[in-house]
């Protein structure tokens, strides 16, 4: 990217420019500077006021520059009307469009934009003082005819600011302009934040965040990925949005290391565990042979109205029982001599222990051998 270019009347446009510049770091011009200082061609962010629902001079920098954003500055709230102005003043889709709220003051405008503002004003004001039902925004757009006041924040600047920064975070590793814009606008939507990408980053909830941060480690496709808590501060519908999102990428050959307190999270999502206690890594392997670690016999769980007498189990329910045996080859001898000993088998099921239970359990053991060793 190489510069911002914009165009100003009351200087609202102008001092978003010097914002946006100081952020990024990149060269502004205004449109006639740029034509002497800009090769054509270039990548630039372009920045222009807005009249009549267009953005001025936007036209004329698409014709000569690489136009790779475009921001318009005008009365409305920052955020609002994206589309009609997009519609107005014939941005293409692919362009990212952002509104930003500009100060008000009729007084600084010339010749016949003076002229007609003051008529939009006049029009505008009275239509605005009787309506009953205005919106926050109209009441803003009423207190700012009247009194004027101070609209231009550096804040405003956050949704262009996120834009710039993927943009940027992908081109440090190769990806074109457009393969970028693609992949974030793909990422966005998948994550559920494609809606609020115009919103200001201070109104994101810390599960938003948590999002943007996942699409922005996503961006470049990476080989390997590091996730630490990925799903820390989501409502149960984006976590599982999330989760999904992570198991199609190690679908996709991506390693996804992720560490988590969470065990039943992990058992869910992950085929690999490495399990660590006080800093240290004291067992790992797939869920098959982490439970072989923890445990050599096979628990199975029998609903029945009696058992043999002679049997060694565990009663833990009304008439349900858990029994430990060597191998599921046991399973059928046991449930013979239940029926031959005269009792009702309502159901029988192998059950395997979680990665929970394998963590105590292995734990416990550890904790066992540490106190024979200091008897």
């Amino acid at each position: 990217m190489n510069a911002i270019i914009y165009t100003t009347n009351t200087s609202s446009t102008e001092r978003y420019t010097k914002l946006l510049a100081q952020e990024t770091g990149l060269p502004s011009f205004s449109l006639a500077e740029a034509r002497k200082k800009v090769h054509p061609g270039a990548e630039v962010i372009y920045l222009g006021w807005i009249m009549a629902g267009a953005v001025k001079g936007y036209a004329t920098a698409a014709k000569r520059y690489q136009v790779l954003a475009v921001c318009g500055v005008g009365m409305g709230q920052t955020g609002t009307q994206t589309e009609s102005v997009r519609e107005k003043s014939a941005v293409p889709a692919a362009i990212p469009l952002f509104t930003l709220q500009g100060n008000f003051n009729v007084k600084k405008l010339h010749g016949v934009y003076r002229l007609m503002m003051e008529i939009m004003v006049k029009a505008a004001g009275k239509s605005l003082a009787a309506k009953k039902d205005r919106t926050p925004a109209e009441d803003d757009m009423r207190d700012m005819m009247l009194h004027g006041g101070e609209r231009v924040k550096a804040e405003n600047l956050s949704a262009v600011l996120n834009w710039y920064h993927l943009q940027f975070y992908g081109t440090l590793f190769g990806m074109s302009r457009s393969e970028c814009a693609e992949r974030a606008k793909l990422l966005l939507h998948r994550l559920e934040l494609a809606d609020v990408m115009d919103r200001k980053l201070a109104t994101y909830s810390t599960g938003m965040r948590q999002r943007l941060s996942l699409a922005r480690a996503l961006l470049h496709r990476p080989q390997i990925l590091f996730l630490d808590e990925p799903t820390s501060g989501l409502d149960p519908e984006s976590a599982q949005n999330v989760n999904s999102l992570i198991q199609e990428q190690a679908a996709e050959g991506i390693t996804v290391f992720l560490c988590t307190h969470q065990l039943r999270y992990a058992q869910e999502i992950c085929t690999t565990y490495g399990l660590m206690n006080k800093g240290r890594l004291f067992a790992a392997g797939d869920i098959t042979e982490l439970r072989s670690m923890a445990c050599q016999n096979t628990k199975v769980r029998i609903k029945a109205s009696r058992m043999p007498k002679d049997m060694i189990y565990q009663e833990i329910g009304d008439h349900i029982y858990d029994m430990d045996v060597t191998s599921e080859h046991d399973i059928p001898l046991i449930v013979k001599r239940i029926v031959e000993a005269g009792g009702d088998l309502y159901h029988v099921s192998e059950q395997q222990m979680s990665l929970e239970e394998i963590y105590f359990s292995l734990i416990d053991r550890e904790h066992a051998e540490t106190e024979r060793e200091n008897t």
